[in-house]
């Protein structure tokens, strides 16, 4: 036996050579044949066969599993190596890819065994972002004024919304979108903040459209009355009013028509509101 424990036999091939003479293609071949005879048997090396462990998936945010770096710690996540001999495990993990339902890394190892055969494979591992983003910040409520048609724009409420998400960048709407011409009241305003894996979160602010513009109002002419008494004379007068917004505004004058005016000239303010107080 030698030192490394594998049989050998060592074959009785007497080989002479006479040192003037070359060595002819017949006696070179014996001298090979002696050297093989020396080689241990069953040095063929087995087929490395490796399976890699199953894909796997973390959330975003989460750590990236550490990679396996022995037999053992191959075999413990799910893989396979078929070898009688020693392996080493090595691996490179590829770069964060976008994709349809979420970013993926490709995880390359590299399995190679004594007999220096080498196989690849790859782990597949999946970041699913299931969190939805975070406001800061929602949108403040605003009154508008309306214009002569009892309308208003509503205004670009997305610029003050305050949000982030931990695994991309948000896209934020707002519905009634900014632009849109509505009437008189509170309207309120849904602001969306979605991420780019489609989780979404929103918050609600209030546009009140409020009618600033006053009644258009026609007073009743100057008029003389003869006096009737010694409580002066009674006078009737109308005054009427429009307005773009309300269709019938309030009428008041004082002192009011139909009541007694004394000697000289008395002075009627006549006065318009309409529902939004003007």
């Amino acid at each position: 036996m030698c030192a490394n424990n594998h049989p050998f036999v060592v074959a009785d091939i007497p080989v002479r050579l006479k040192r003037s003479a070359r060595p002819t293609l017949g006696r070179l071949a014996l001298i090979a044949l002696a050297a093989l005879a020396l080689q241990p048997p069953g040095l063929t090396a087995a087929p490395l066969e490796v399976t890699c462990p199953p894909a796997i998936t973390i959330a975003c945010g989460a750590p990236v599993p550490s990679a396996a770096t022995s037999r053992t710690l191959f075999t413990d996540i799910g893989g396979t190596i078929v070898s009688d001999a020693p392996v080493t495990v090595s691996s490179v993990d590829g770069p964060l890819t976008p994709g349809a339902i979420g970013a993926t890394i490709t995880r390359t190892y590299t399995v190679e065994d004594d007999a220096m055969q080498s196989v690849p494979c790859a782990q597949i591992i999946t970041v699913i972002d299931s969190v939805t983003p975070e406001i800061q910040t929602c949108a403040s409520n605003i009154t508008v004024n309306a214009d002569a048609d009892c309308k208003a724009v509503v205004p670009n409420l997305v610029a003050e919304v305050g949000a982030s998400d931990a695994c991309s960048v948000v896209t934020i709407i707002q519905s009634p979108a900014a632009g849109t011409m509505v009437g008189l009241g509170d309207h309120p305003v849904t602001i969306t903040i979605t991420d780019e894996s489609g989780n979404a979160t929103n918050c609600v602010a209030v546009v009140s459209v409020t009618d600033v513009t006053p009644p258009m109002i026609t007073c009743p002419d100057n008029q003389t009355v003869e006096c009737a008494g010694v409580d002066g004379a009674t006078a009737t007068f109308t005054a009427s009013a429009v307005d773009a917004c309300d269709a019938n505004p309030t009428v008041a004058c004082v002192p009011a028509s139909g009541g007694a005016f004394a000697l000289g000239v008395t002075t009627v303010t006549c006065t318009a509101t309409d529902a939004g107080g003007n």
